[in-house]
């Protein structure tokens, strides 16, 4: 007789996501897939997250690897997470269930570059993590990726960069704890990147309708210090020189980027046309959404501990020269 775990993730190798969920998340909108998992896994997994959290493996995690100094994050009121070679332990917790999870990721890493043409870097380069989140915990609004001008000389650097982001959620119960996100709306455009690699970093209404066009920055090939800003149908919006700064909490409108580039730094503080999408943390459910273009956030927990499997799949980077 056949184990219903690996039928069930058999059926999910074979048919994977719906084309119309692809074409959501390469539009800037946000897929939510019910039963991605089994019920059998995901308590196997938050039976291990649980587990893996009393003996203390978790830590406190910010939005930057400054969590518990300069930002003064606690178990208590943050989020806290496993990440790392403890993953791939296997002699630590319920090793099986992790390796019967990856393997729905590896499947479904495997789609995504497919279906969006995006070159995936594979499992070396993905990040994947427990989350949790004790009663009054909660996550602030932000971003997971942002354009290589924020890091300074470190992000040209870097073979690889956040692609899409996944969550799936693992918890027996819940009471808040939900994930707020702020999709755009209206958009006939492939987000995040243009093919040659250059990352958004705004949107502009298209004159002919209400549609919104993303906005990328890149090299000019002109000159050692030059950038340009262009829409996703090639369109040069300007010539932006280098040095100045670059301060993107998130893809904004355009014209607030050129008037700021005019005082020697671009501002990305307007938020473009969305709509407001919450989820609830329930157990089987996975979340996917372009990591570069979706600002999301986690609501206050309520009651009972939040878990979730929560990861990055990263895309391989062209090579740059470094001025």
């Amino acid at each position: 007789m056949q184990n219903p775990m690996m039928v069930f993730v058999l059926i999910k190798c074979i048919f994977g996501l719906c084309p119309e969920a692809w074409q959501k998340v390469c539009r800037g909108g946000v897929h939510v897939e019910r039963d991605f998992v089994s019920v059998e896994l995901a308590s196997r997994l938050r039976k291990d997250a649980a587990s893996l959290q009393e003996m203390s493996y978790f830590t406190a995690d910010g939005l930057t690897n400054t969590a518990t100094k300069s930002q003064n994050f606690s178990k208590g009121q943050d989020r806290q997470t496993l990440r790392g070679l403890t993953w791939f332990d296997n002699y630590l917790g319920d090793a099986e269930a992790r390796r019967e999870f990856f393997q729905l990721l590896k499947n479904l890493r495997e789609e995504a570059s497919n279906y969006l043409e995006r070159p995936l870097a594979g499992s070396a380069y993905d990040e994947t993590s427990y989350n949790y989140y004790a009663p009054g915990a909660s996550l602030a609004l932000h971003l997971d990726e942002y354009h290589e001008e924020t890091k300074g000389l470190k992000g040209w650097t870097q073979p690889t960069r956040r692609s899409l982001t996944w969550l799936l959620y693992i918890n027996e119960k819940y009471s808040g704890g939900q994930l707020r996100c702020f999709p755009v709306t209206k958009c006939i455009h492939p987000v995040g990147a243009a093919s040659n690699g250059d990352l958004q970093v705004a949107w502009k209404m298209s004159s002919d309708d209400d549609t919104m066009k993303p906005v990328f920055l890149g090299e000019t090939r002109c000159t050692e210090n030059d950038l340009k800003l262009y829409t996703a149908d090639g369109h040069v919006l300007a010539h932006i020189s280098r040095p100045f700064q670059l301060f993107s909490s998130q893809p904004s409108d355009v014209q607030m980027i050129l008037a700021s580039s005019k005082k020697g730094s671009i501002s990305s503080v307007v938020q473009a046309p969305c709509t407001t999408l919450e989820i609830e943390p329930t157990a089987g459910t996975l979340v996917l959404f372009d990591s570069v273009v979706v600002p999301h956030q986690v609501l206050s927990v309520r009651k009972f501990p939040r878990f979730a499997v929560t990861g990055w799949f990263h895309e391989l980077l062209p090579p740059v020269d470094v001025v």
